[in-house]
């Protein structure tokens, strides 16, 4: 959700599946046209349906680059003007114990409650995961919607380097998987928009070589993501005192 001078990535879950499509195709309309009326607008329609939990993921990743302070300013005056059809704040598994720990301060400064989240890529197990006694999604959401609150896992995996986690996605991005059938190797399985408006894999475009630098790259990686080097960053991590990335 394109917001001021930054961007917000809105979780939008368990949408029915009859309006999704006419759901997305309103989202990505805002994306191109972000009008603030249109994005009540859909906020306020997402919240009619009381099985439907909109969370606001990541809330501090500076993904547009406009700096912590502004960042911050802009996501207190977006709460404070759409705040009530969002329904959690996320910690994600893959972001850093102290921008997870403000993002829960500043849930608490809005009176939302925090739900664990992932946005994870590759196969790494999500590192913090909801508990909860809830049969079904709905009734998970409508816990949260109603309770405000909601009980979390840190998994012990998040002590890990979480520089390396980064890493071992990114390799499982590249890396072959053989249980691909058709897209065991990743220019198989990463698509560009060609000159005539069709996308088409790069296996399609690169179809006798790669560009020269792309392999020693990949391997720079595959050797930094091996489980000897892995150990090796986790001992070192665990011995300079690290508790938390």
């Amino acid at each position: 959700m394109p917001y001021e001078q930054t961007y917000f990535h809105m979780g939008v879950h368990n949408l029915d599946p009859s309006l999704a499509i006419s759901f997305m195709q309103e989202f990505a309309r805002f994306t191109r046209k972000p009008e603030t009326y249109v994005l009540g607008q859909l906020l306020e329609a997402l919240e009619a349906d009381f099985s439907v939990l909109v969370v606001l993921n990541h809330p501090l990743w500076d993904m547009a680059g406009v700096g912590r302070a502004q960042l911050t300013a802009q996501l207190r005056q977006f709460l404070r003007a759409y705040g009530r059809p969002i329904h959690a704040l996320e910690i994600n598994g893959l972001r850093s114990w102290q921008e997870n720990m403000s993002a829960v301060s500043l849930a608490g400064e809005f009176g939302h409650p925090v739900v664990a989240g992932g946005d994870r890529h590759g196969q790494e197990p999500n590192a913090v995961i909801n508990l909860t006694r809830a049969k079904t999604f709905a009734e998970f959401a409508a816990g949260i919607r109603v309770e405000r609150s909601s009980d979390i896992a840190v998994l012990p995996q998040y002590q890990e380097p979480l520089a390396f986690r980064h890493l071992l996605c990114a390799w499982d991005a590249v890396r072959e998987h053989p249980e691909f059938a058709g897209r065991q190797s990743w220019v198989a399985r990463v698509f560009v928009v060609c000159d005539d408006g069709v996308e088409r894999p790069l296996s399609a475009l690169w179809t006798k070589r790669t560009p020269g630098w792309i392999d020693p790259c990949l391997n720079v990686i595959g050797v930094l993501a091996s489980p000897p080097v892995r150990t090796a960053a986790r001992l070192a991590y665990q011995a300079a005192g690290s508790v938390a990335p």
